[in-house]
This record gives C-alpha cells, structure tokens and sequence, in this order.
C-alpha cells in the first residue's frame, strides 16, 4: 500500500489488532485488522493535522468518513479519491451549516443551509 508498516500485531503470521503506517507523504494511518483484513473505520492523520474517519480504498478517503480540519470546521458525507466528492454537510465554526453536493471543498449544489 505504499506505507511503512511501523507498529503491528501479528498472530500465526497475520494482521491481527491495531496497525499504523507511516506514508512518504508524512500521513499517518491507524486501522484495525483481524486475519489480515481491515476491520472497521480507519483513521488516517494528514500532514496538516486534518483528521479522517471513514471508509478508505487504497488508503484514501473514499465511501463515507467524516474530516476535521484546525480551524474548528468539519465535513460529514461522501469522499472519493482522498477528497470530498458528493452529498454531505458542511460544519462551520460559527456553528452553520450547509447540506448538500459537494466538489473538493466547493459547494456544487446547496439543499438545506442554517443561518
């Protein structure tokens, strides 16, 4: 998968229990594995601090997750190839919100917003 596999637990030679992966790009990847498979959300770190819950393919966010960024906002929904893509909502840190289909970080169509 690219990453350095730097912490894990083996049990008649598999992956079994929590394992972390040290990517070149400085991403770090927490999962859990039972048998050699990943069971469960995975989290991955970002250089930047930004925290990731979801689903993963090819240790990107991809399917549903949930990422927190430093400056208090944080996004619920759809990623794809590591960025947001789809339906999902939008959380500020004045506490608003927009709900809808997303683009990277731009909004391509709005369903419901908060003031």
């Amino acid at each position: 998968n690219g990453g350095v596999l730097s912490e894990a637990h083996f049990v008649y030679g598999q992956l079994d229990g929590c394992c972390r992966y040290v990517y070149p790009d400085d991403r770090v990847l927490f999962c859990k594995y039972s048998k050699d498979e990943v069971e469960g959300l995975v989290y991955t770190v970002s250089p930047t601090k930004t925290v990731y819950v979801g689903e993963t393919c090819n240790t990107r966010a991809d399917g549903m997750g949930s990422s927190y960024y430093l400056d208090g906002t944080w996004y619920e929904g759809e990623f794809a190839n590591g960025k947001i893509d789809g339906y999902g909502t939008y959380y500020f840190e004045n506490g608003t919100w927009t709900k809808g289909t997303f683009k990277g970080e731009k909004v391509v169509s709005v369903e419901a917003r908060s003031d």
